[in-house]
């Protein structure tokens, strides 16, 4: 999913239970933040599409947020498999289905699809 943010746009504390998240900054600067089981910062990155850190994976079940720094910053992440709502990831319910287009251009960029 390809998400476009603007200064001061925060996802709160939360996690994946059924899945691991790859970010990767296409444009702009953004901080992603590890947090432990009370929601205690733990670990904060800098994400800036001219950085060094680009492409950081979250661990399953990894306590995490994010904060918006620049105008104009965008990402795309990536969970295993196909999306879930968070009553489905805490039953560990899984559909086995392919929503992946291979035809996006965003994918072939960040080659996904050669």
């Amino acid at each position: 999913m390809q998400n476009a943010l603007k200064p001061g746009t925060a996802m709160p504390i939360h996690r994946h239970h059924g899945s691991s998240e790859t970010v990767v900054i296409l444009w702009g600067n953004i901080h992603p933040a590890s947090h432990d089981d009370t929601g205690i910062e733990t670990e904060r990155v800098v994400l800036d599409a001219d950085g060094d850190l680009r492409m950081p994976n979250v661990e399953k079940d990894r306590q995490h947020s994010l904060e918006c720094l620049e105008s104009d910053s965008a990402l795309y992440e990536r969970k295993d498999g196909p999306y879930q709502t968070e009553e489905e990831e805490r039953e560990g319910k899984r559909e086995e289905k392919e929503i992946v287009n291979p035809r996006n251009p965003l994918l072939k960029i960040l080659g996904v699809f050669g």
